[in-house]
């Protein structure tokens, strides 16, 4: 299943018109049901696209934690993961 997609496969995705890179980009950006946080950040990470959109993501998700008063933590440390790639 595609990531939040709900009936969207990716050859639908495929047949819709949408190119490799939009495709690919997609399946680097959805989460495998054995995959823990980490080797989800690092696989997203090395999709130039997904790399994108996961970075946004996060803040996008540590901005709302921050704002319902819950634990951010989950996203800061996911953008250091992400944020120790970009040094390397």
């Amino acid at each position: 299943m595609v990531e939040k997609g709900e009936g969207w496969t990716f050859d639908r995705l495929e047949a819709a018109g949408f190119g490799f890179s939009v495709v690919a980009a997609v399946d680097a950006l959805t989460r495998r049901l054995d995959e823990s946080e980490q080797g989800f950040v690092y696989r997203a990470a090395s999709n130039e696209v997904a790399l994108r959109v996961k970075e946004a993501d996060l803040k996008d998700n540590l901005w709302q934690a921050h704002q319902a008063g819950v634990s951010p933590a989950k996203y800061e440390i996911g953008l250091q993961l992400l944020d120790g790639l970009a040094r390397n």
